[in-house]
């Protein structure tokens, strides 16, 4: 749901620059320069500008397909960004980072024991944090040591099983304390 929202702004930023009145057999390059040029002068970001291209090739890619356009005449378009003008990647938080982050919440409070929770598995399953808030007691295995992420809630939508780590553990101990084990680990 989330992609399909921002999938629906990155068209919508489209559709305000090309207007009502611009049919799809006249979009084109100079369209997309334009946009470029547009989005640019407005400051948005490299990024943005790149999905909301990319969103635009892809519906004109779909019309092409189900031929409701005789030719897709931005398919070939390519944003290309100077290496100064490209985004640097944020670091990863690194262990002392994560460490002081759990230092500052009390799994023992009420109104601290789910970020605690939830920020612990993050840190040490590497898992995303769509899968974590999703994780369900039938995915924990105390017993056996293993975690199973739900390939609804993974990246990849691909279901897949780790073992469970000492601070996940627990983490999750805290957690079946706190609920009747049943349903969702964070509910």
């Amino acid at each position: 749901p989330r992609s399909q929202l921002l999938y629906l702004q990155f068209w919508e930023t489209f559709q305000n620059f090309a207007g009502p009145h611009l049919a799809a057999e006249d979009v084109g390059i100079e369209t997309m320069t334009g946009l470029r040029k547009a989005l640019e002068a407005k400051g948005r970001a490299v990024n943005t500008i790149r999905r909301v291209m990319g969103v635009a090739r892809m519906v004109f890619r779909w019309a092409e397909m189900h031929e409701l356009i005789p030719r897709n005449r931005i398919a070939l378009y390519v944003y290309r960004v100077a290496k100064e003008q490209r985004p640097v990647s944020p670091d990863e938080y690194r262990a002392e980072e994560l460490g002081k982050i759990l230092a500052q919440l009390t799994p023992s409070k009420a109104t601290e024991w789910r970020p605690w929770v939830a920020l612990t598995i993050l840190g040490q399953q590497g898992a995303r944090q769509g899968a974590v808030l999703h994780l369900r007691w039938d995915d924990v295995d105390l017993e056996a040591g293993r975690i199973t992420w739900r390939a609804r809630w993974d990246k990849t939508g691909t279901e897949w099983t780790q073992p469970l780590r000492a601070g996940t553990r627990a983490a999750l101990v805290i957690a079946r304390e706190r609920t009747d084990g049943r349903g969702w680990v964070l509910p």
